[in-house]
């Protein structure tokens, strides 16, 4: 039950986060940026805090939980820098296309799809898969926040060149970190999962 209460607590932080992000990101472009992928890591890193010291100790096996929640943090957060690299909130009409190819993606590699989010090894299928997801949820925020402006919480207008290279960095780190296998953040989150299991 803690497990679910502390699960509640963390999206009502990204909730409040949102608001607050989206009434205070008036600087140039790099800094409103910034401030989105910084909030991004603090989202998470609000979740494990309190356990970092117990789970140093934890000696696990990658569970499911830990994958799926590596693998999806990945996901979740270079959704928003491919918004960005590619300025997707600008061309409703590319996204609709991203969204149908993307779709047709995941459905001719359905059954790939259960062993990406549980399983921790690597292949050509679970990269095709991964784009797809990645690409799906981008397009199909850029298209909600072409519709409604609040949906974007960094609204610019241009991204420099030099900005998009940043966020191509970044979307590597990332990339890296959460979905290759035995990569840092699955093994965080299967501890921390491992952790959780103990304490209920």
């Amino acid at each position: 039950m803690k497990k679910y209460i502390v699960h509640f607590i963390i999206w009502g932080l990204g909730i409040i986060s949102y608001y607050i992000l989206d009434k205070t990101t008036a600087g140039d472009e790099f800094q409103n940026i910034s401030l989105l992928l910084i909030g991004c890591l603090m989202f998470y890193a609000v979740y494990y805090i309190s356990m970092i010291s117990e789970i140093k100790k934890i000696e696990c096996e990658l569970n499911e939980s830990g994958i799926f929640g590596g693998r999806g943090m990945g996901i979740l957060i270079n959704m928003f820098s491919l918004q960005y690299i590619f300025e997707l909130y600008k061309k409703p009409l590319v996204c609709i296309v991203l969204i149908v190819v993307s779709v047709i993606v995941l459905i001719l590699s359905r059954k790939y799809i259960k062993s990406f989010w549980t399983k921790n090894i690597w292949s050509r299928q679970f990269l095709l898969i991964f784009i797809a997801f990645n690409v799906l949820a981008s397009s199909i925020g850029s298209v909600l926040g072409y519709k409604w402006d609040d949906i974007l919480l960094v609204n610019v207008e241009n991204v420099s060149n030099v900005t998009k290279l940043i966020l191509i960095i970044f979307y590597i780190v990332i990339f890296k970190n959460t979905e290759l296998p035995n990569s840092f953040f699955i093994r965080f989150a299967s501890k921390n999962e491992a952790l959780l299991n103990r304490k209920n």
